[in-house]
């Protein structure tokens, strides 16, 4: 009995870091949204430079993935993520996941190649890409948003 708990805690626990780590795929619902909104987010940055309040930085690392979001004083303008997996089919997976959901929240999509897309709704662009590390094992998925002016 006590044994089928600890496998059950075990298999919880997997499957909430890969849903966690996912999360950090769809940076780009936070353009437009406040500092506060990020942080309540993603949690407390590793590091944040607010040195110039037009164009405050959050950092964020976990891992070998990086998240940076960057806000002037009324919303987050810009947002970029490199997330890296051990397995082609996670990457895979994950960027065909992003784009279907961003398609179902209204994006239109400019496909580039299988493995790279445009995606533009009025007030925000984003794109997403696969690459594989060739110096390592990694595939990573690099994720970059920004805010469109006039929209």
């Amino acid at each position: 009995m006590k044994t089928k708990r600890i496998i059950m805690l075990v298999v919880a626990l997997v499957v909430l870091q890969n849903v966690l780590l996912a999360q950090d795929a769809y940076v780009y619902k936070m353009i437009g949204k406040s500092k506060s909104q990020v942080v309540n987010t993603y949690g407390k940055p590793a590091h944040t430079d607010d040195s110039n309040p037009s164009m405050v930085c959050m950092f964020y690392k976990k891992n070998q993935n990086s998240m940076v979001f960057v806000s002037d004083e009324k919303s987050v303008f810009q947002a970029e993520a490199n997330l890296f997996y051990s397995g082609e089919t996670e990457s895979t997976k994950l960027l065909n996941k992003v784009v279907q959901s961003a398609i179902e929240d209204g994006f239109s999509s400019d496909t580039l190649s299988t493995s790279h897309f445009k995606l533009h709704k009025p007030g925000v662009d984003f794109s997403i890409a696969y690459l594989k590390d060739s110096g390592a094992s990694l595939h990573k998925i690099s994720v970059k948003a920004n805010r469109k002016e006039g929209e």
